[in-house]
């Protein structure tokens, strides 16, 4: 871990404090979708913030009929699910804690529990209504660990006949499985984006995906409303930084941080195209999580001046 992540990492830990583990995690629907599917060997993953729960979830998980495993490795997002490091272990099924970008997982039947961060609905629904009139079109985008409080949030909106929520789906690869994350506006439907979470990645993503479309976002950790762009986002200003480095390197890493999502390698086939197209040079390399401690170890790809785009 970078001096830069283990702050991170410590104030994290430090101020999540979950008082009902058994409703956090909903441990009941996870039993019961381990009796559903007669699952006997079943892997838990958790990202690095909530490991300190994993005692006592696997503890309540693990019983006479059903074995769980607590997948120790750390991938370079925690929000893909890990099959591979699954595989390993010979398990007939994954359960992935926290927040999930939701991507399709290859083969393995996956149960998703998102969490239950806690988050003032009523505070929320104040904020959209200064933002938004009745006859707006919106979508309201979700973070994962939020996401409980869709239904709530739709009722006390409901004279806004607009608005949009996106789904996600629990489960994959088992008969009851649902597609992807749906939308149910059209991609030339004139509409806004309202999400809800802090500035993160998947923020910075939505805002890319949109295009042109305005994006305004509710934190619910400190009940601020804004307007996103690329003059208040500081995720969205280093990628923007970062793009216009990557167009003087004449080398470009491909850092594979998990090898269990479907289509990855599709991914990787159209990464190498647009660096050719270019006229660049490209490895590609797999690393759990890269830092400036293993980068070094690759001389081509070697950090200069104490950081790499």
């Amino acid at each position: 871990m970078s001096g830069e992540e283990a702050p991170c990492l410590e104030e994290e830990l430090s101020t999540l404090a979950i008082e009902n583990v058994e409703e956090y995690f909903e441990l009941d629907s996870c039993l019961k979708w381990c009796e559903e599917n007669d699952f006997k060997n079943v892997a838990l993953q958790f990202p690095d913030h909530l490991l300190a729960y994993s005692t006592r979830v696997y503890n309540t998980l693990s019983t006479t009929t059903t074995q769980t495993h607590i997948l120790a490795d750390t991938n370079y997002g925690s929000c893909c699910v890990d099959e591979v490091a699954a595989q390993r272990l010979s398990t007939q099924a994954i359960i992935h804690f926290g927040h999930s970008c939701n991507s399709r997982v290859l083969s393995l039947p996956t149960l998703f529990i998102f969490g239950k961060e806690p988050i003032d609905v009523n505070n929320m629904v104040d904020c959209f209504k200064q933002t938004y009139t009745q006859s707006d079109n919106v979508l309201v985008v979700f973070d994962p660990v939020y996401y409980h409080a869709g239904t709530l949030f739709k009722h006390e909106l409901r004279c806004y006949p607009n608005i949009c929520i996106t789904k996600y789906s629990r489960e994959q690869n088992t008969s009851n499985s649902s597609d992807d994350s749906t939308v149910d506006m059209s991609a030339d439907e004139e509409y806004a984006i309202f999400y809800v979470g802090a500035e993160s990645l998947a923020l910075t993503n939505c805002i890319l995906n949109n295009g042109s479309r305005k994006v305004w976002s509710y934190d619910p950790t400190t009940m601020e409303c804004r307007q996103e762009s690329k003059r208040v986002n500081k995720m969205l200003i280093k990628r923007f930084s970062n793009i216009e480095k990557i167009k003087s390197c004449k080398i470009i890493g491909i850092l594979i941080g998990t090898l269990g999502i479907k289509n990855f390698r599709e991914v990787i086939d159209r990464m190498k195209r647009v660096i050719k197209a270019a006229d660049k040079k490209f490895y590609i390399v797999s690393i759990g999580k890269p830092n400036l401690q293993n980068l070094p170890t690759l001389p081509r790809l070697a950090p200069r001046d104490g950081g790499m785009p």
